[in-house]
């Protein structure tokens, strides 16, 4: 019969030093190999997500332009339609343009500010050792 083994776990993906050591009495510098391998996927998870909070800004920040940009052209289009004369069609035009720019803002702060929903509670769940 197979005798089965029990290795402690820990909070990180590295094996614990015990473990590194006899790795290293196997092969020797598979352990600093193995530490440099875990150094590099660190330095490269955090560039990738330092890129994703950039264009994450970015993003934001051409939204916020383009909004300006709209409503000031919703702004414009409806003073020259009142100037020309028609008063509703560019109080409609102006004021729906800015009414719109207004609600999408709140609707977003709103959307943003609530808490995600990550599935079923977890009240009825039961733990491991009931079952």
């Amino acid at each position: 019969m197979a005798k089965a083994q029990s290795l402690p776990l820990t909070g990180s993906i590295l094996p614990p030093p015990e473990i590194l050591e006899h790795y290293e009495k196997i092969r020797p510098g598979f352990a600093d190999r193995l530490v440099t391998a875990f150094e590099k996927q660190g330095g490269h998870r955090r560039s990738l997500e330092e890129r994703a909070l950039l264009a994450q800004i970015d993003l934001a920040r051409r939204g916020h332009m383009f909004g300006f940009i709209l409503g000031l052209t919703a702004l414009a289009g409806g003073t020259l339609a009142a100037i020309l004369g028609a008063q509703w069609a560019g109080g409609f035009i102006g004021g729906g343009g800015v009414v719109g720019l207004v609600s999408v803002f709140v609707l977003g702060q709103r959307a943003r500010a609530l808490p995600k929903h990550s599935g079923p509670s977890s009240a009825g769940q039961r733990s491991a050792e009931e079952i």
